[in-house]
């Protein structure tokens, strides 16, 4: 037997019968508080998982907004899917920096370093202020664009695009404003 093992049930046998249970929970605490545990990776903080439900649900809306423009190009003449194809590269270039914003949404909640999270929550913001201006670009080119009533396709994607953008903008300005509202993350310069 051990040095170790014996000096353990030497102090077992000296405690009194109740008092031994109570010695056991102690050690089982005191083994399991030297072990070697990493802390939780990741800083979601308060709105995140808010922002990132709202991100997600805008994936549904552009994939209805794709079958209106599938539907759209497959009822049209084909002189008329220029403006179709035009539209929909709006769209499509429009949901490619959301989906990069809600990436990098994920990226700084899943960041295990302080610094790390940091530098994606400033990049976040700066995509932020990018989206909003390509959300806003993308508005202003279907407002100045007169589509003909007599485009019933083109009228009704147009109108599924225009919600679609105001959506979006209205998600990214509240994840804006939540951000900014925030106060800044103080680095710590030894993690782990």
């Amino acid at each position: 037997m051990s040095a170790y093992r014996r000096s353990i049930r030497s102090l077992l046998e000296r405690a009194a019968p109740g008092k031994k249970w109570r010695f056991c929970a102690t050690a089982m605490v005191a083994l399991a508080c030297t072990v070697d545990l990493h802390p939780a990776l990741g800083h979601e903080r308060v709105g995140d998982a808010t922002h990132l439900y709202a991100l997600q649900q805008l994936i549904s809306e552009e994939t209805a907004v794709e079958r209106d423009f599938l539907l759209a190009f497959q009822t049209s003449v084909e002189d008329k899917h220029f403006d179709l194809y035009r539209d929909l590269n709006r769209l499509v270039g429009t949901w490619s920096q959301i989906e990069l914003t809600r990436t990098l949404l994920e990226l700084s909640i899943a960041a295990s370093r302080s610094s790390d999270e940091r530098y994606l929550r400033l990049t976040l913001c700066d995509q932020m202020a990018f989206v909003l201006w390509e959300i806003e670009e993308a508005q202003r080119d279907l407002e100045r664009e007169a589509v003909p009533g007599d485009d019933v396709g083109r009228v009704r994607t147009s109108a599924a695009v225009r919600a679609f953008l105001s959506q979006a903008a209205s998600a990214v300005a509240r994840l804006q404003a939540e951000e900014q509202a925030r106060p800044e993350i103080a680095i710590v310069p030894d993690e782990r």
